[in-house]
């Protein structure tokens, strides 16, 4: 059931359009319309041990996918909070996010690494 794509296809079934309405820019009414996938509503503190092992080592292509659209947190707003709901919220212990992503990358799974590292550098010098 979790995470959800936050995403819609703009495009065909054949010739599919990622898009989705950035969560923090834009408004109701003229909203900021990004490119890709986004997924929402996890919370990694409930799930990092055991359905993201899980996802890496049964599905390891939708993991890519899952990995990336968390990132798109990162990407809009330079964080990644430790709820996403659809937005961030700060309602749980540490993010965690971490551990999926160190996971992943030990599991050899394709994702963005390089903006994963810069994600949980900024968590890790975060002062609390």
């Amino acid at each position: 059931m979790f995470p959800n794509n936050y995403s819609e296809n703009t495009g065909t079934a054949a010739a599919s359009v990622w898009k989705y309405s950035s969560l923090n820019s834009g408004s109701l009414t003229q909203p900021d319309v990004k490119d890709g996938k986004i997924y929402v509503s996890n919370g990694f503190w409930d799930t990092f041990r055991g359905p993201w092992p899980a996802y890496a080592l049964l599905t390891p292509s939708k993991d890519a996918e899952l990995l990336n659209g968390i990132l798109e947190h990162y990407k809009n707003t330079r964080w990644i909070g430790r709820w996403i709901n659809p937005g961030a919220s700060d309602r749980a212990i540490g993010s965690h996010a971490e551990v999926i992503f160190g996971d992943a990358a030990q599991k050899g799974i394709p994702f963005d690494m390089e903006t994963a590292f810069a994600a949980v550098t900024r968590s890790a010098s975060a002062v609390p």
